[in-house]
């Protein structure tokens, strides 16, 4: 790959100066160092028996396997396509599959590849809980409280986008309904601004301001970066200052739901693609 030693499966893996920038820029996106070896059954070793905490250490698993299939494809595009390979465009592509390797070994666990991207020392595979909630199940909040479920709906990676939510009381009764097409985006951006409408909604809203308002999203990373902005990566990081005081506007705490117990927000945030506009539908006091 260097065209500087002869090649062996130990300098083209290990050795070789632009594929070790390729293993210690992994390393550091995590704050982590480690010792090159010379040898890759080395690597292997010290690699699997790395201290990394138990919701790390499937990801980097797929990581080592990810970075050598990247480099051994690669390297192939260099010798039969005399294509130049360097070591950040190496790292970028191992990034890439990394993440979409995890997506699809963990679907319901691991965040949005961008997301990972973005913020891959951020991201960690949560252990698996052993009873998720029947589709449909929705949780009443607590007597004096009400509660607007929300969600985000995207076509793609990134594409034609929805957002959608659904206010209701502690009997259950619906208070307010909105869905709308926010345009193009991408899945995190689209669950913050699900979020934020939300907040807007209830700040401008003649609902009691002595009940407790509570807001549930079923996106982890937005309610961990609101309650956290600090551990936003930067690209998220001007809307997380926007949802912040609007909550504190509307009086209202964030908290994480289950998919399952969040369906009507998602129906809605699916007709919002369809929609030229928005729709907002408040409840009259006949119908509460």
């Amino acid at each position: 790959m260097c065209d500087k030693e002869e090649e062996t499966t130990d300098h083209l893996f290990c050795c070789c100066e632009t594929i070790s920038r390729v293993w210690r820029s992994w390393c550091g996106n995590w704050s982590i160092q480690v010792a090159l070896p010379d040898s890759l059954v080395s690597l292997l070793h010290i690699w699997v028996n790395l201290p990394l905490k138990p919701s790390l250490k499937p990801i980097w698993i797929v990581a080592f396997c990810g970075i050598i299939w990247t480099v051994w494809l690669q390297r192939n595009e260099a010798i039969f396509k005399k294509k130049k390979i360097t070591g950040s465009f190496l790292l970028d592509m191992a990034m890439i599959r990394v993440g979409h390797w995890c997506k699809g070994n963990w679907p319901e666990s691991f965040v949005y590849v961008n997301e990972f991207l973005c913020n891959p020392a951020g991201t960690s595979i949560p252990k698996k809980r052993s009873a998720r909630p029947m589709p449909g199940s929705w949780t009443k909040p607590p007597d004096g409280s009400i509660k607007f479920n929300v969600d985000a709906t995207v076509e793609g990676n990134y594409g034609k986008a929805g957002v959608g939510g659904i206010l209701r009381d502690h009997r259950g009764a619906e208070l307010m309904k909105f869905s709308e097409n926010i345009g193009l985006s991408d899945a995190t951006v689209a669950e913050l601004i699900a979020i934020w409408r939300a907040c807007q909604l209830l700040a401008q809203s003649n609902w009691d301001t002595n009940v407790n308002h509570i807001i549930e999203t079923d996106s982890l990373l937005a309610e961990s970066w609101i309650g956290n902005p600090a551990s936003c990566p930067p690209c998220f990081i001007d809307l997380v200052h926007k949802c912040i005081p609007a909550a504190k506007s509307a009086n209202c705490s964030i908290r994480f739901v289950y998919r399952e117990k969040n369906v009507t927000a998602h129906l809605l945030a699916q007709e919002g693609i369809r929609r030229q506009g928005k729709m907002v539908w408040v409840a009259t006091p006949s119908n509460v």
